[in-house]
């Protein structure tokens, strides 16, 4: 599929000027340098570790990269967040640093650490944001801090040492997709930290991870060494270098709000198609679900759908077994059986709908990728002179039918001329969409009347007139129109004695109930008496 990056005109208007707050400590957005040029243009036999990129703050804490090998490269121009602007490129061996003495003893009990990221590659240890030197705690020797993906699900953690001689542990929800832009957000405050993350589909900023530290010690960071971006240091080595790329760094030393985080001053998460349904990363989507999408807003009016905006161009990867799905598509590769759609109502009016939807084909357990491009200019969606590039989205479908447990059979009695018993259906459904459940009467005794108090509860009463078997059935579907039922047999006697004889969990009558009526008296003293004398006048017979 080609990309093609955002036309710059279009997009002047949201070059935007962002306050500093006076919180901040240490900010990097990498608009200061030349398209796909090092930050070092000194070669490896002249290593000075010059500044790479200012720090916005006033600080003085810039990021210096070693030499044109070791040190980030500037991005090509629109290989950011936002489509528009640089970030830098650390490509498995490339990384910046600090030096300033003042960063190098940040130690804030308060906190906030911002960094937008995409990784090629996010498979295994990646630390976007690191900090050199040993901790000085026995036993400890990893790195003062850590913002990585983890090696071992790959979700993004945090994880740091603190100056009361303690390490803590965040791991967050978020398993990050190759090659998809995230911001994401730390905020340490007193015994809480908390993670957020804007996967830039405009649903905005969600928390993926929260923490309560130890009460009564102080939790502030552990000062040891140079601050590090794309690699960590692990046992006096450097480590886990990303394959990817980092964009608007900010250190604070507040707790900010999640509408203050850097991404929230742009419109980059609703220029382009934004707030997909089903959400991205969505378990147990039914296969009937319609993809929707909101389109771009107007960059000079964010509450209007953008006008420059004439179409959109759905791509909808393969059905990919949810058993061993890949991280992403190769969205080039012609193997990929993808599905190119235009769904704008009537392209050639000039006026993009500001919903759309498309309904495909599902399958059940599988996993699929889907990116929503949108044409800019062009009569035709299919004869774009530019597109606005989406970002992919993904979700897994459902795996199974509900699941529908009618309950045991029963063995019940007449009262009055009539008996109550107690349904206890359960159904369970993994969607926790359960759309209908129903009970009904398969079958029972010629002229009866069942009467069922609520039939679209699982668990209810029932009541019966007559004697006989009768069969109930409790059915249940889901979102995803899945079926399922299943049955149970009611039993009804003339008595508790019938019931309890004909009990399928078994009956021991009373050792003398002679004649079988679940009670001991006369009559079975009177039938044991002529058994005993029949028995006795057998055997005199035979000693004779």
């Amino acid at each position: 599929m080609q990309k093609l990056t955002y036309p710059v005109a279009l997009f002047l208007t949201l070059i935007l000027s962002i306050a500093v707050p006076a919180a901040t400590v240490l900010h990097y957005d990498f608009e200061d340098g030349t398209p796909e040029m090092p930050m070092n243009n000194f070669p490896v036999t002249q290593q000075n570790g010059t500044v790479g990129t200012v720090d916005l703050s006033g600080n003085g804490y810039h990021m210096h990269a070693w030499d044109d090998y070791w040190g980030p490269l500037f991005s090509a121009a629109g290989d950011a967040p936002t489509g528009t602007g640089l970030s830098s490129v650390h490509d498995s061996h490339r990384d910046g640093y600090t030096l300033a003495d003042g960063i190098r003893a940040w130690s804030p009990s308060i906190w906030t650490i911002e960094v937008s990221f995409k990784l090629n590659d996010p498979d295994g240890w990646r630390t976007l944001i690191g900090r050199d030197d040993w901790t000085g705690i026995a036993g400890d020797v990893a790195a003062g801090f850590y913002l990585q993906s983890n090696g071992e699900n790959n979700a993004m953690r945090v994880t740091f040492a603190t100056v009361s001689g303690e390490r803590y542990f965040l791991d967050s929800s978020l398993i990050p997709a190759a090659g998809q832009w995230y911001h994401l957000a730390v905020v340490g405050e007193g015994g809480q930290i908390e993670m957020y993350a804007d996967s830039f589909d405009g649903y905005g900023f969600q928390k993926i991870g929260s923490l309560t530290m130890t009460p009564g010690v102080s939790h502030a960071l552990r000062p040891t060494g140079n601050w590090t971006f794309g690699r960590g240091w692990f046992n006096g080595s450097f480590v886990d270098h990303i394959d990817g790329n980092l964009d608007n760094i900010r250190f604070s030393d507040v707790a900010l709000t999640t509408d203050e985080f850097i991404p929230s001053t742009f419109l980059s998460a609703r220029i382009r198609a934004h707030t997909p349904q089903p959400r991205n990363g969505s378990k147990n989507v039914p296969v009937n679900q319609a993809l929707s999408w909101l389109t771009g807003v107007d960059p000079a009016n964010p509450e209007r759908p953008n006008p420059a905006i004439t179409g959109h161009n759905l791509w909808l990867s393969a059905a990919y077994d949810a058993a061993n799905p890949p991280l992403a598509p190769d969205w080039q590769d012609p193997a990929v059986q993808i599905f190119q759609i235009a769904s704008d109502a009537n392209p050639a009016d000039g006026n993009v709908d500001p919903a759309a939807s498309y309904s495909p084909p599902l399958l059940m357990d599988k996993v699929y990728f889907w990116i929503v491009d949108e044409s800019l200019g062009a009569a035709h969606p299919r004869d774009w002179l530019n597109i606005i590039a989406g970002v992919q989205w993904s979700f897994s479908t459902v795996t199974s039918a509900p699941v529908v447990d009618a309950g045991p059979s029963i063995v019940t009695w007449l009262k009055g001329g009539a008996t109550t018993v107690n349904l206890n259906g359960t159904v369970t459904d993994e969607t926790g969409d359960v759309t209908g459940t129903l009970w009904s009467v398969v079958s029972s005794p010629a002229g009866s009347m069942v009467q069922i108090v609520s039939p679209s509860s699982p668990a209810t009463t029932a009541t019966l007139n007559m004697t006989g078997r009768y069969v109930l059935r409790l059915w249940a579907a889901d979102a995803a129109q899945h079926e399922q039922s299943d049955e149970m047999a009611i039993d009804v006697y003339n008595d508790s004695c019938q019931a309890a004889q004909n009990n399928p969990n078994g009956y021991t009558a009373p050792a003398f109930d002679a004649n079988g009526d679940c009670r001991v008296d006369f009559k079975d003293f009177a039938m044991f008496a002529d058994t005993w004398l029949e028995d006795q006048s057998l055997t005199q017979d035979a000693l004779y």
